[in-house]
């Protein structure tokens, strides 16, 4: 029945849900055992959809690398981030999530495994500038007018939220290289990856790209791979997940295709 509400009481009662919702689940996100919030309305929490979303970035990385600070970038619930913090216990995370509701569950399930002192959230989009951007939580989806293929522009995008891009936070910010980005933000990995220039060529991070998001008809993997090739990163598509681009700097070793 919540179809038929008007968006703004919609995003009240998602809301409520996301801060109040008593559901737990516990389960194992890329061999970690977490406990995880789960929600009425949209649920993240289910192993089949772990082990086929979150897995797969931690499967291609080069055996007992330890990176120090991870920047999960399109957090949503923290699966990943939660992962990296479990399975790397002297690493730091710094997640992007612009939905307001993503981050009330993320914070939640940083505080439930204990990993929220070495977790900073965020709640810009990444942009290749500094801007405002009009925003919609549609279910387990966000996304920007005309980025999102998945959210006809039709639908109201009720809210601004602050954009950054990458090389501008790490201007500002204090800490270790950043050595692994992982980036799954619906079809804004383009103008994200434009944006982080700077870091790419001072930091050298390890890069996974969920890059099959569709922007005119054509999907982001090919623009992606063009922003990153003039930093030397040797480069793939993973053969067994459509648009999952593994970018690995030239001078590193090599992940596991």
């Amino acid at each position: 029945m919540i179809a038929f509400l008007p968006d703004s009481l919609k995003s009240r009662i998602r809301r409520l849900d996301a801060r109040l919702s008593p559901l737990r689940r516990r389960v194992r996100i890329a061999g970690c055992p977490a406990t995880l919030v789960r929600t009425v309305f949209w649920d993240e929490t289910a192993p089949d959809w772990l082990a086929a979303e979150i897995d797969p970035y931690f499967a291609v990385l080069p055996e007992g690398w330890q990176p120090r600070h991870v920047v999960d970038a399109g957090g949503s619930t923290g699966s990943f981030s939660l992962a990296a913090l479990l399975r790397w216990r002297d690493a730091r995370c710094t997640t992007f999530e612009p939905s307001h509701r993503q981050r009330l569950v993320l914070t939640r399930n940083a505080r439930l495994n204990h990993v929220a002192d070495r977790l900073t959230l965020r709640s810009e989009a990444l942009w290749d500038h500094a801007t405002t951007l009009r925003f919609r939580s549609n279910g387990a989806v966000g996304g920007i007018p005309g980025i999102n293929a998945a959210l006809p522009e039709t639908l109201a995008f009720p809210e601004n939220v602050p954009a950054i891009s990458l090389d501008q936070w790490r201007e500002t910010t204090e800490g270790p290289p950043v050595d692994l980005i992982k980036m799954d933000i619906e079809g804004a990995e383009i103008e994200a990856l434009a944006g982080a220039a700077k870091l790419l060529a001072h930091d050298r991070p390890i890069v996974l790209v969920q890059a099959y998001h569709l922007r005119d008809g054509r999907r982001t993997l090919e623009p992606c791979r063009d922003l990153l090739a003039p930093h030397r990163y040797e480069m793939h598509e993973d053969p067994a997940i459509s648009g999952f681009l593994i970018a690995v700097p030239a001078e590193g070793a090599a992940c596991r295709s």
